[in-house]
């Protein structure tokens, strides 16, 4: 049986004019749905998701739940949760990061629009949420979901103003997120991304380009 192939990574430096730095990437698929971050939940299209979104919370390479755009999570009752958000994180287009953003995210995948999509259905249980202030944002599940916060990592946070303006196929090509890298262009077999300076996770890179 041959091994599923989950990457194949080149990582090429390039050093251009003594300052620029630049990184090229190779995966053997790229997302389908561009810059939609909902439409999958895998390897290899989180790859190139988490360099232009952040979601919740962030499990890392031991399997333990850390600390993202959520500083804190309190299980209130059964069916409630309430997160503390960071509150210097801001969008590419320079809007602030706040508890509206993540409702606008838990309405979308909990709404028809969102219905059947890879994230909504992984995350069925999602009832609503409501922003108790500009950093502290209420979520409500349909049962007990008491390992919620390691279902958060997906739940990437996309610019409202952004996605009410361009519509879903149109964030899709022109994504704005909280991650360290901007979308430059799509290509058919190429991601050209370049660097988001104002990032809470700074970049050490000034461009990247993710290739199939």
């Amino acid at each position: 049986m041959r091994p599923f192939l989950f990457t194949i990574a080149l990582f090429c430096l390039i050093i251009a004019d003594g300052h620029a730095k630049s990184l090229r990437i190779a995966v053997h698929e790229l997302p389908p749905g561009r810059g939609y971050p909902y439409r999958v939940m895998t390897m290899p299209s989180l790859y190139s998701l988490s360099a232009i979104f952040d979601g919740l919370t962030r499990i890392d390479k031991d399997g333990v739940v850390q600390p993202w755009l959520a500083k804190t999570w309190t299980q209130t009752d059964d069916l409630t949760w309430v997160l503390d958000l960071r509150d210097d994180v801001i969008f590419h287009n320079g809007n602030p990061f706040t508890a509206e953003a993540v409702v606008h995210a838990v309405n979308y995948l909990t709404g028809r629009a969102g219905t059947g999509e890879a994230v909504a259905t992984e995350m069925a249980f999602l009832e609503g949420a409501t922003a108790l202030d500009d950093h502290t944002v209420e979520i409500k599940t349909n049962i007990p979901v008491p390992i919620l916060p390691r279902f958060l990592p997906v739940l990437h946070m996309v610019e409202p103003e952004s996605w009410a303006a361009l519509g879903r196929d149109g964030f899709a090509l022109k994504p704005v997120g909280t991650g360290p890298f901007m979308v430059e262009a799509f290509e058919a077999t190429r991601i050209t991304l370049r660097a988001h300076p104002k990032s809470w996770r700074p970049p050490k890179l000034d461009r990247l380009e993710i290739l199939a």
